[in-house]
């Protein structure tokens, strides 16, 4: 068998093998129902919407993610509101860009054990936990995996590997650059902050040009070979303003708003630490919110020895001619997102596989080095990673798994109470006063479990002159509250009762 054929049945294998390993990592969460802003893509008639918001809005939010609602479209079709079949789907494209991960570093000759500690790591990450177990996150899974696809396609194409890099005089590999186009469109397509794979093509075409040509003759091929991704781009923003999507905005109101000041400092640096800290995200939060001291200084020391044991594994390992774009695909994965007045962990998921290269590149170098008894405390420690990364993934899937329950268990209980609301008036969902801590898509009390998806109510419950709203009791005396509603609470146990009626 040849060198060549060996390697590819090898990682057949190491696919399969990522394949069982992330699925066992997140099966216990397949059931996790719908709950918070998944109710936006809750449909009545999901046959008519299958490809409907390729051309058409959500009324319920204002973006553009055609790919994803057509996902979750055709999961209601075939099974109803179960939700195992995305997540499945999430697994599934999770385990192929863990897999190109491990495809690219092969192809450049890093050592098997890096592309192997690499494409584990992707897997593992707890910060990657929210993508793939939330219901409406295909979104952000499908974006980085359709991106990283076409820098793949044409990477094969204009670059070729170090064993077999391609000739300065070889045809335009126009078959790999169409079907780079075509992985773009549907990146695109697929959330808003995939617009960073656009400057990523550019710093590819910059970095594959022939070295022996002048600066300026590589800007301007890569200016040129650029220009029908950002044609592409042009139209998919054009779609967006022709169907009435929001649009970008410098308003430092609310979350989304884009600012240009110290947030990008600090988005920036929450970024950084969520790759990198061992511990599940809200452990983390709870830790800082509480001033748990203890808790805060564990995560942040192991937080510190696992970036240091990255670090000096790069720095004793082979300089390989791909780090720096890889660095500048991992800080270009951040943006638009680092932008934005406040940010989620999910939007550090772009930039996740380059910097899996690096982990991989960096601990492999160190297991790879160490001998003997070294050697074996070091695939110790690694063990000890990624159980904790374990642990931290489930920590998350039972967090959202209460929360899915309890929005499917309360659903009920309050569209009950639906006929009993006024003619165009209120439905108020009140919280009852907490002192729990909430986080991200994670940590939920009350009410919330229906936030930003309130319109569910309505919906479900055949009445749509009714405006369903989630508030808290600091709200309630806001004029618009005032008259012509029915206001429910929560009582111990989750029992819902009337508070009142205005």
């Amino acid at each position: 068998m040849s060198d060549t054929t060996a390697r590819a049945a090898q990682s057949w294998r190491w696919l399969l093998m990522l394949i069982l390993i992330t699925f066992v990592l997140y099966v216990w969460g397949l059931n996790i129902w719908y709950y918070g802003d998944d109710f936006q893509y809750l449909y009545r008639n999901p046959a008519d919407r299958l490809l409907y918001f390729f051309g058409h809005r959500n009324l319920f939010h204002g973006f553009y993610r055609p790919v994803n609602s057509s996902i979750i479209a055709l999961t209601q079709l075939f099974a109803g509101r179960e939700t195992w079949p995305i997540h499945l789907v999430n697994i599934l494209v999770h385990a192929l860009l863990a897999w190109l991960v491990y495809l690219f570093m092969r192809r450049e000759r890093f050592t098997n054990t890096q592309a192997m500690v690499a494409s584990i790591f992707m897997a593992f990450s707890q910060e990657n936990a929210g993508a793939i177990l939330s219901n409406d996150t295909f979104s952000q899974i499908s974006g980085t995996f359709f991106g990283c696809l076409t820098l793949w396609m044409l990477y094969r194409g204009f670059v070729g590997s170090i064993d077999a890099p391609r000739p300065s005089s070889a045809p335009f590999p126009l078959l790999s650059y169409l079907l780079a186009l075509a992985t773009f469109v549907v990146c695109l397509a697929s959330k808003e902050t995939s617009v960073s794979f656009l400057p990523m093509v550019g710093v590819f075409f910059l970095a594959a040009a022939p070295g022996t040509d002048a600066w300026g003759r590589r800007i301007a091929n890569a200016i040129l070979r650029s220009l029908p991704f950002l044609a592409i781009t042009l139209a998919y923003m054009w779609v967006r303003l022709l169907i009435g999507l929001s649009q970008p905005s410098t308003s430092n109101d609310g979350t989304y708003g884009f600012h240009f000041g110290f947030n990008i400092v600090r988005n920036l640096g929450q970024f950084l630490f969520a790759a990198i800290i061992p511990a599940s995200s809200s452990t983390t939060f709870v830790a800082v919110q509480q001033r748990q001291v203890v808790t805060l200084s564990i995560i942040a020391a192991a937080s510190l020895v696992f970036l240091v044991a990255v670090v000096v594994g790069l720095m004793r390992g082979e300089r390989n001619r791909t780090y720096l774009p890889l660095a500048a695909f991992t800080l270009l994965g951040l943006f638009p997102a680092a932008l934005m007045n406040h940010v989620g962990e999910l939007y550090l998921y772009n930039s996740m596989p380059f910097i899996s290269v690096f982990v991989g590149a960096g601990l492999g170098t160190l297991l790879a080095r160490g001998s003997g008894m070294r050697r074996y405390i070091g695939l110790a420690l690694l063990a000890v990673l990624l159980a904790v990364h374990a642990q931290a993934i489930n920590q998350k899937r039972t967090e959202m798994q209460r929360n899915g329950d309890r929005a499917r268990a309360l659903m009920p209980k309050v569209l009950a109470y639906m006929p009993q609301v006024p003619p165009n008036g209120r439905l108020l969902l009140l919280n009852p006063p907490t002192r729990e801590p909430e986080y991200s898509i994670f940590l939920i009390n009350g009410y919330d479990v229906f936030k930003w998806g309130e319109h569910v109510f309505p919906q479900e419950g055949g009445r749509p002159d009714v405006t369903a709203t989630v508030i808290d009791p600091e709200e309630l005396s806001k004029p618009e509250y005032q008259s012509n509603a029915l206001i429910l609470t929560l009582a111990p146990g989750d029992s819902v009762t009337v508070y009142g009626r205005r």
